[in-house]
């Protein structure tokens, strides 16, 4: 999966918060969490995309910490398929996530999905601000 990440994300893996450490440490933390869940996609064995997330809000809120595709398996839906697989029977009302506001294809896509911008944030002192977006999820009757 690290291989995955800093293929997904080569453009941006220089900077720190953005760095294969970074996520490796995040995710050692993220999959100890309550409702913590992760969807994978594989073509011929090969992992090529990645989500996960957890429940950040018990019964209202979960958190969706990741969601990444290979280059090379890129505009075939299958980031729309995890993404559905992920959140399809999440107990919570909405779902969050945070994306990167020079990140376009990420956008289009998040609002193409329902997603919407409810404010910016900086997840710590060496993060960028980015967007924080939001999504009713179909299990909670929102």
């Amino acid at each position: 999966m690290v291989r995955l990440f800093a293929e997904a994300n080569h453009d941006i893996v220089h900077i720190p918060f953005f760095s294969v450490r970074q996520f490796e440490a995040a995710f050692v933390s993220q999959r100890t969490h309550d409702g913590f869940e992760l969807v994978t996609a594989r073509i011929d064995g090969e992992l090529v995309g990645v989500i996960f997330g957890f429940t950040e809000i018990p019964g209202e809120q979960y958190a969706v910490c990741e969601l990444m595709v290979s280059p090379r398996h890129r505009r075939r839906g299958i980031a729309k398929r995890l993404h559905d697989e992920l959140l399809r029977l999440r107990p919570e009302h909405r779902a969050d996530l945070y994306v990167r506001k020079d990140n376009a294809p990420a956008q289009a896509a998040y609002k193409k999905w329902g997603w919407v911008k409810v404010g910016q944030v900086q997840p710590t002192a060496e993060a960028p601000v980015l967007d924080e977006l939001q999504l009713p999820l179909p299990g909670s009757g929102s």
